[in-house]
Order: structure tokens, then sequence, then C-alpha cells
């Protein structure tokens, strides 16, 4: 999705406006990936470990309280559109990664009962 976004997108987007339109979201979404996936595998690796308290709270509270007010602020209040809340939403899933990541090396986890 970063090198190539207009082949990606033409499976799924056929209006080449739109096209242009999901261009530098799309490449966003394709540098964030890593970021992403280092999230994912720290919180299901919290959650097999029985942690599914600390990762709830962490998945609402990054995505409720902090991303969507910040995404409505960033993209129609402020007028950063589309491309503003994907930068926004890099941010967030950078953010969770993060914490993830100090919970596994904090290793509560370790103490929990299932």
């Amino acid at each position: 999705m970063w090198l190539i976004p207009d082949l990606v997108s033409s499976i799924f987007i056929h209006d080449p406006a739109t096209r242009e339109l999901a261009r530098w979201p799309m490449r966003v979404m394709g540098v964030t990936m890593p970021l992403e996936a280092i999230s994912f595998a720290f919180m299901h690796a919290l959650l097999v470990a029985g942690d599914a308290q600390r990762v709830m709270l962490v998945s609402i509270g990054t995505q409720w309280l902090v991303f969507l007010p910040l995404a409505y602020l960033v993209g129609p209040v402020l007028g950063f559109g589309l491309l503003g809340v994907w930068i926004l939403q890099g941010g967030g899933r950078a953010l969770q990664a993060y914490l993830f990541v100090h919970m596994w090396r904090g290793r509560k986890w370790q103490n929990i009962t299932v």
C-alpha cells in the first residue's frame, strides 16, 4: 500500500477522483503497518497470558478516549481531513504498540492466575 497505492485501491475503487483521495492515506497506512503488527502481536500475547483486563483498558482507552475525539478535532474541526485522521491513526497504533510492549516487559502478566 505504501509503494503502489493506486494498484491496490484500483481493485476496490473505480472512480479516479476517489482513488486520488485515497492515495496518501493508503501510503500512511502502509508505512504504519509494522506498528500495527507489533501492537497486535503484543496485545494477543498479553491476552493469551491472561491479562485481558489491562488489554481491554488500553484498547478502549486509546480508541474511544484518545483517538476518536482527536480524529474529530483533527479532521473536521481543524480541517486536516482524511489524511490528518490517518496520520493520527498511525500515531494511535504507535501509542498502543508502546503500551503493550511496556506491559509485556513489566511482567505483571506472570502473576495472573487463569
